[in-house]
């Protein structure tokens, strides 16, 4: 049926220059009921709830990995300062000639 009414305001609109606030004029909405005084629901609301639900779920998962990536981008800043600080160079290079024991050259 929803197939039907789609073409149909579409053949209008197009094809006959009707405007689409006349055709809602013409045919308003109305609210849908059930059996008795029940009114019909549609499963549209669940489902909206399900995707919003999904979305937040994404979106957790999501910052739960920028803050990893966000993590360890700072401690490869941190590394990259300690390593090219000349002090810490100097310290390394003095630990190492103190503690490494030179190799003697092979011929």
């Amino acid at each position: 049926m929803r197939d039907d009414l789609h073409e149909y305001v579409l053949d209008q609109v197009i094809n006959h220059n009707v405007k689409l606030s006349a055709i809602e004029e013409q045919y308003p909405y109305k609210e849908v009921f059930g059996y008795g005084d029940e009114s019909y629901h549609s499963d549209e609301g669940a489902e909206q709830e399900e995707e919003k639900e999904n979305i937040k779920i994404y979106l957790e998962k999501m910052n739960a990995k920028i803050k990893l990536l966000s993590d360890a981008v700072k401690q490869a800043q941190y590394t990259i300062s300690v390593q090219t600080n000349p002090k810490h160079i100097e310290e390394t290079v003095k630990f190492q000639m103190e503690n490494v024991p030179l190799r003697k050259l092979s011929k």
